[in-house]
């Protein structure tokens, strides 16, 4: 059988973004076959050549998808690629009766759909970047919110209202491969800190995830940093957001993102209006801040000779910055601007003409473009920090080329083709970035 299934699975190898890799992985696979079995319905779907093709795509994009789910999970590894199907958690806690079982029921469950979720994105091509992100976001609010109320039943009740909020990609429904989850705890009394700093740190001990990888939880964004409580109470929550309050404009800027999604919703209310009223309180903008900022990020997070698909000129915060900066200029007198997300935000400024048709279409194709480079970037390794593309001339780069779906017969043709694309919407995105936001 190992020998019939080599040979169906060499026709299929030039559909791998990575021949090598999928031959490893498919090595191992057969190793996995051979110690566990598989009944004859598996065997049959690979020998359709649809199954085997979805295979080969599989085991020759990521190291990480094999390592971290394949390899692992890999009993559950045909139901997903077959048809795609979520399971239901509320479902599969209800048989779980200690608070250990219950976390590693819904730790399971995560990993098994984020495994689908990635999966999905790489083999249906119905599935639009959008889909991919409003998926993933679902799925990680599913698991903070399970994993707050299980915590908070084992803590105790009775110590008033507490909200979640999301920041960042997650707060504006953006996730991708990789991305973390940036959150904010806040709760209604000062007096109930104790508790709630309890309840967070349990909460977050609760789900398992690698540092840098999908779900890793980052609570930087909270006031103060490292050195604030886990856990804000409402009051100091307004105080340091406010006009005589610690925040510095880029938390301003960043509060663009906060969106509230479990605990109490009159709570969670109560924060977006606040972030509201602070945010776009027609404040003037510290342009001066707001470049030095742009221009350390360029000459310090990228070095000499790289480009960073993130923080170079031209990278994806070029295009994020001058939307939120936008939104900052025009969301105290339209409130439809006040959306956590890029492209929603892009839409309505198109619709308030403040911007154009073609800076519309420049905007959301060149953040599509470098949305999906970053997460071809990422898939290999599952980590949140791989921004760098590799070497121009390497066989890495031309892997890449055909993750993103450059498939030229001549690959060295395909990478130069990505190659230009990149320089060009980068070239383009910065241009625009800097003439609408002139540097003093």
């Amino acid at each position: 059988m190992a020998i019939a299934m080599m040979k169906q699975f060499t026709r299929f190898l030039p559909e791998a973004p990575d021949p090598g890799q999928a031959m490893r992985h498919f090595d191992q696979f057969l190793d996995k076959v051979a110690e566990e079995g598989f009944p004859d319905d598996v065997i049959a779907f690979l020998g359709q050549d649809e199954g085997m093709k979805r295979l080969a795509q599989l085991l020759g994009s990521s190291d990480y998808l094999w390592d971290d789910f394949l390899s692992r999970h890999f009993r559950e590894f045909f139901p997903v690629i077959r048809d795609f199907r979520s399971a239901d958690l509320p479902s599969l806690l209800k048989h779980a009766s200690s608070f250990e079982e219950k976390r590693r029921v819904l730790n399971a469950f995560k990993d098994s759909e984020v495994f689908r979720i990635d999966v999905q994105h790489l083999l249906d091509l119905k599935m639009t970047l959008k889909d991919f992100s409003r998926a993933l976001t679902n799925l990680a609010e599913v698991i903070i919110d399970h994993a707050a109320r299980i915590c908070r039943e084992q803590l105790g009740d009775g110590h008033g209202a507490f909200t979640v909020s999301g920041l960042g990609k997650f707060g504006g429904r953006e996730m991708g491969y990789a991305s973390d989850l940036e959150l904010m705890f806040i709760h209604e009394t000062r007096e109930s800190t104790p508790y709630f700093e309890s309840l967070a740190r349990q909460t977050i001990d609760f789900i398992d995830a690698r540092a840098k990888g999908i779900f890793h939880i980052d609570l930087r964004l909270r006031p103060y940093g490292d050195a604030g409580a886990w856990s804000t109470p409402l009051d100091e929550f307004k105080n340091y957001y406010s006009a005589n309050g610690k925040a510095d404009p880029f938390e301003r800027q960043a509060l663009i993102k906060l969106r509230w999604f479990a605990g109490d919703e009159t709570l969670g209310r109560r924060v977006e209006a606040h972030r509201d009223a602070f945010t776009y309180s027609g404040t003037p903008w510290d342009w001066e801040n707001a470049h030095h900022l742009r221009r350390r990020q360029m000459r310090e997070l990228v070095k000499p000779g790289q480009i960073n698909v993130k923080y170079s000129a031209g990278g994806i915060i070029d295009i994020e910055y001058a939307v939120q900066y936008m939104q900052l200029l025009h969301g105290p007198r339209h409130p439809a601007l006040r959306s956590p997300n890029t492209i929603e935000a892009l839409e309505q400024l198109r619709q308030l003409q403040i911007i154009n048709e073609g800076e519309y279409m420049l905007l959301t194709e060149g953040y599509g473009f470098l949305r999906n480079l970053i997460d071809a970037l990422r898939i290999v390794r599952g980590d949140a920090s791989d921004l760098v593309l590799p070497p121009t001339d390497s066989d890495e780069f031309e892997f890449l080329t055909r993750r993103l779906g450059y498939r030229q017969r001549d690959w060295a043709a395909g990478a130069a083709m990505l190659l230009l694309d990149i320089q060009q919407w980068m070239a383009n995105v910065h241009e625009y970035f800097l003439s609408r936001f002139p540097s003093a």
